[in-house]
């Protein structure tokens, strides 16, 4: 069954499914009673507009489907406005505008940093000198030639930044932006905002600015708001961008909103064993990947096995040696006995002296302090006795896992201890089968018939019990309070793995990177990891020697020297990479229709296909993101595509 609410005025539609004795009655599965998976979720579609609607009036909704996937259309629909379909557009903007404690933060501190610049045009005018102060990121900020504040918005987008520049009192502002559609929308929200006097949305690259063009002043820009961040930080290249930026069109005391930003890190276990019952670790090397991923830490089981250790402190304004260290040596304090194979890492961004903002994993706090230890402050004992606890919590679900698993074994007759079980089972049958039979046999001889002498079914010895007892396939779950006291928080089972998540987080989140080896660590010790920044992407990897090789994906493993002797997955892979990179090369040459025409039909035809709808949208959006950027005559090596692809966390 499909129930369908729409909300017309949203431009969208919610559908979900419930089916018959598996989620919940006949009522939709609003009782007690219903479970729901956490796998599936409710479904959103958006319309091509919106439609105004009064209460009580009446939308017919039209349904269909072609075997993979619903539509929803409204019958006769008069759109206030139609909006035309953009797949290059990045949809993580949607949870930018979502993120309330980011924008006010930046808020704060744009409207800081502008007056502080206002202040000092004003005293430098009073007192004749024609120029600002000069300072650095955090609190003082620089004239620029004694005319108020100029900013330039580094990846402008919708034009927030822009605007709460503009709204701080700032006399111009650049918002440059490279997408198409992002610019538009930053245009009418300016326009909309009744801004366009301060702001000039620029199209481009920001690397590609000069001094007297596109609405850069002559004498540049004396302030900086960038929020090119991804879960790692620096995955955008925003340190080439700021570079780029402070070499062409900023002036040399330029301040720069954030000021710096600090990198954390930890130690956790992220790792599938046992599965009620099953042996499921052959999954584990699908884990695996060449770089990091954005996650919501608290939606993927773990276990934290260290303390938070500072890996890296950048600061945005070139001060203090850039911030350039590229490699760090970390020795992590265990908390914790578990396998180590995967590192988490966060930072905190210190918009100036006066605000931090983080996007630490719950149960960490800024500066990388774990909550626990500010509530047992001062209290050393009770402190590890809560980490003792926890230890010993992980090895009573670890101890039950494995009885789990054996009664898995037990029940099959292929394995080792299945074949003892079952031969044990056999010989206790034939054991009750001699035992019937002698009954049986000494019955005929007292020339007697009576059945009640003999009996089959109740005999107390050990081998009965083994051949009539039935082996479970798994083990019922346990709902006692206590056992849900440790599945809470998205499966964390033990008072360090219980954090506060229900504390609202940043659009970013956190930065997931699985090692290349793993390492069984104790708690009370201490672990070596190498931190390295290669091309704006930060890796984690164990002291060499330390640990062992971790499963790698098939598409992953390379053997090295020459084509002809690639791993087969590696080559199916690498060469359709390069066929794709190959076509798009040819797009200057304008032979060649859109890609989104020829994608939109293969999307279309799913069901005839049999294709998965979900990851033809996916690719769909990856080639026009890919003929977007390959279509332009000159670019960076900042513009790159990560800014452009990466997957929202949420949807908003």
């Amino acid at each position: 069954r499909i129930w369908a609410g729409a909300w017309l005025g949203a431009e969208a539609e919610e559908h979900w499914h419930d089916r018959h004795g598996r989620f919940g009655g006949e009522d939709g599965g609003s009782g007690e009673d219903a479970r729901r998976p956490t796998s599936l979720h409710s479904s959103v579609q958006y319309l091509p507009g919106e439609i105004k609607v009064e209460e009580g009036s009446v939308c017919p909704l039209t349904c269909a489907h072609n075997t993979v996937s619903m539509q929803f259309t409204v019958a006769a629909a008069e759109y206030l406005h139609v909006s035309k379909k953009d797949a290059s557009f990045p949809q993580y903007h949607f949870a930018v505008l979502a993120d309330a404690a980011r924008a006010r933060a930046y808020d704060d501190a744009i409207r800081r940093q502008v007056q502080v610049i206002t202040a000092a045009t004003i005293t430098a005018a009073e007192s004749g000198s024609g120029g600002g102060s000069s300072g650095s990121g955090g609190g003082s900020g620089g004239g620029g030639g004694g005319s108020g504040a100029h900013v330039l918005d580094i990846g402008a987008g919708s034009g927030l930044l822009s605007m709460m520049a503009a709204r701080a009192g700032a006399d111009s502002v650049v918002a440059c932006e490279w997408h198409g559609s992002l610019v538009a929308a930053a245009r009418r929200n300016v326009a909309a905002n009744h801004l366009s006097q301060r702001i000039t949305v620029v199209q481009g690259d920001v690397a590609k600015l000069q001094r007297g063009k596109l609405g850069v002043r002559h004498e540049g820009c004396n302030m900086v708001v960038v929020d090119l961040f991804d879960a790692g930080l620096t995955g955008e290249h925003v340190l080439y961008m700021l570079e780029a930026a402070r070499r062409n069109v900023l002036s040399p005391d330029a301040v720069v909103v954030p000021a710096a930003a600090t990198m954390y890190c930890m130690g956790v276990e992220a790792y599938t064993s046992e599965v009620n019952g099953f042996d499921m670790s052959a999954f584990n090397k699908y884990r695996w990947g060449k770089t990091y991923e954005a996650v919501r830490i608290k939606d993927v089981p773990h276990r934290v096995l260290t303390k938070p250790k500072k890996a890296f402190e950048l600061f945005f304004d070139g001060s203090r040696g850039k911030g350039r260290g590229r490699e760090s040596v970390l020795r992590l304090e265990t908390i914790a006995s578990g396998y180590l194979n995967a590192v988490v890492f966060w930072f905190d961004l210190h918009m100036d002296e006066h605000e931090t903002i983080t996007t630490a994993p719950p149960g960490v706090g800024k500066g990388g302090v774990l909550e626990e230890e500010e509530e047992y402050e001062g209290d050393a004992k009770a402190l590890a006795a809560a980490r003792a606890e926890a230890d010993a919590l992980a090895r009573e679900e670890m101890a039950a896992g494995l009885d789990r698993y054996r009664v898995t074994l037990a029940s099959n007759p292929r394995t080792d201890l299945g074949a003892e079980t079952f031969a044990a089972a056999a010989e206790a049958a034939d054991a009750m089968k001699a035992a019937a039979a002698a009954a049986e046999a000494e019955a005929a001889e007292e020339g007697t018939d009576d059945a009640s002498k003999i009996d089959r079914g109740n005999n107390d010895s050990p081998a009965a019990h083994a051949a009539t007892e039935m082996i479970p396939a798994f083990d019922a779950p346990d709902d006692s309070p206590s056992s849900d006291t440790r599945r809470r928080s998205g499966g964390n089972r033990d008072p360090l793995r219980t954090r506060s998540g229900d504390a609202p987080e940043h659009y970013w989140g956190q930065a997931l990177q699985y090692l290349e080896r793993g390492v069984q660590v104790r708690a009370k010790k201490k672990v070596t990891l190498l931190a390295k920044r290669e091309a704006d992407r930060v890796t984690f990897n164990l002291k060499e020697g330390v640990g062992s090789y971790v499963g790698k994906p098939p598409w992953c493993i390379t053997w090295g020297g020459g084509a002809s002797v690639e791993s087969p997955h590696f080559q199916r892979v690498h060469y359709c990479e390069l066929l794709v990179n190959d076509f798009l090369m040819r797009l200057k040459s304008k032979r060649f229709p859109p890609i989104e025409k020829e994608m939109r039909m293969i999307l279309a035809h799913c069901g005839n296909l049999f294709l998965d709808p979900a990851v033809i949208s996916e690719v769909y959006h990856l080639f026009a993101c890919m003929e977007l950027v390959y279509g332009q005559q000159e670019w960076s090596p900042g513009a790159s595509m990560e800014a452009l692809t990466k997957t929202p966390l949420l949807l908003y």
